[in-house]
């Protein structure tokens, strides 16, 4: 698997590794990951057991929310769609959509590009072509987000990687997220609960058929 391209993307793992490396118990690693994944509290200032010094640690390593949203558009159908922006200024999108008949059940499509390069006629997202992969961190934490804009008593209980992008054309980022997104010890989401849509990219899809018994 490919390094984790921000914090927010370090499986529990890599933390234990990383807070080790500083100093720390190694049970710190898993209390981070359990803030992040968990209670989606992405402020080290706001994490209570972490101590200060390990805090302050976790600000110069640039733990923070990787993505923010621009705008909210909410439908008759109680459908919410977010506007995302990214540090770079790119923006794409990600949408709640509650279940007709349960509105307590959402299922969440997000994006795993900014752009897209398959071209497919029927897409708007491949119009101005693929600007740039997004990161690891940037695609968990459009759920992250997600769950934030829950209403009460609502759970994010599907996953659909049909935004913006072609997933299986940015293999590892997507990998590294349906690891973090399925993993017991965070958002726990079910693999058969999650769904990566592609365009056909038939050698990713064997790829993916072997590192991953979710839904393609």
């Amino acid at each position: 698997m490919a390094p984790a391209s921000h914090p927010v993307a370090r499986l529990p793992a890599e933390w234990e590794a990383c807070v080790v490396a500083w100093g720390e118990p190694r049970y710190r690693g898993k209390q981070i990951f359990d803030w992040i994944h968990r209670q989606g509290i992405l402020d080290p200032d706001e994490m209570s057991n972490v101590p200060k010094r390990l805090r302050a640690r976790l600000h110069e390593e640039g733990m923070g929310w990787p993505i923010h949203i621009v705008s909210t558009h909410e439908s008759a159908d109680r459908t919410k769609k977010f506007l995302v922006g990214t540090p770079d200024g790119e923006k794409v999108e990600t949408v709640l959509i509650p279940q007709l008949g349960d509105e307590r059940v959402v299922t969440q499509c997000i994006s795993s590009q900014v752009g897209c390069a398959m071209g497919c006629v029927f897409c708007a997202s491949g119009v101005a072509g693929l600007k740039r992969q997004m990161t690891d961190a940037e695609i968990v934490a459009q759920v992250l987000l997600g769950r934030r804009e829950l209403g009460p008593g609502q759970r994010i209980r599907n996953v659909v990687f049909m935004g913006m992008g072609e997933p299986l054309h940015n293999y590892d980022a997507v990998a590294r997220a349906l690891v973090l997104l399925t993993h017991p010890d965070g958002l726990d989401l079910s693999k058969r609960r999650v769904t990566v849509s592609t365009s056909g990219l038939v050698k990713q899809i064997d790829r993916l058929g072997a590192d991953f018994d979710g839904q393609v």
